[in-house]
């Protein structure tokens, strides 16, 4: 344009270097985009008396500068929609993970009122599942089927009549068992 040239030719004479880019047109009628530095020829006294201009034709550059911040954009884009489907995947599997653990906790408690116990089974399912780490199995069980073995004894209580002495000695059996098993397994 008129004023794009009148602002080039303004910063020669002030002796400035210019540099950028425009669309220039061939002889033949094509056009091409080019990349232009021009710096001012000084003369003695510091005025302007020509200019030396270098041109390149940039179109290949620009192609490829477009091509590659359509490609980051569609990267983007999609590492954004994967990183939703694992967050979607991992929310369905801890979900799914809560239901098992309540499964598996409702089952082995059940057992544990057939008289079968409840470590045991849970132990089996934790370790065939890798749900665990070995090292914090006797741990998660002690905490984890407390609270249903505290309610089952306060039932059987009622419901059974247990001799206050037994049923303090299995107690201690328990806590023992637990507190020496742990640093066995």
């Amino acid at each position: 344009s008129q004023q794009r040239a009148e602002e080039i030719m303004a910063a020669l004479a002030r002796g400035d270097k210019w540099s950028g880019e425009f669309t220039v047109r061939r002889r033949d009628g094509t056009s091409f985009v080019a990349g232009v530095t021009n710096h001012p020829l000084l003369g003695e006294s510091g005025e302007v008396i020509g200019v030396i201009g270098v041109s390149v034709d940039i179109t290949e550059h620009k192609r490829s500068e477009e091509f590659r911040a359509q490609n980051e954009s569609l990267l983007e884009q999609r590492v954004a929609d994967r990183t939703q489907e694992i967050s979607n995947v991992r929310t369905r599997l801890e979900l799914a993970s809560d239901a098992t653990r309540l499964g598996i906790g409702f089952v082995t408690n059940f057992f544990d009122t057939l008289g079968i116990g409840s470590f045991a089974p849970t132990t089996a399912v934790f370790k065939f599942f890798k749900m665990v780490p070995d090292r914090l199995i006797p741990g998660t069980l002690n905490v984890g089927h407390t609270l249903p073995t505290i309610t089952q004894a306060f039932i059987y209580t009622v419901a059974i009549d247990v001799d206050p002495k037994t049923l303090i000695f299995m107690i201690a059996a328990a806590v023992l068992g637990a507190w020496v098993g742990a640093g066995v397994v």
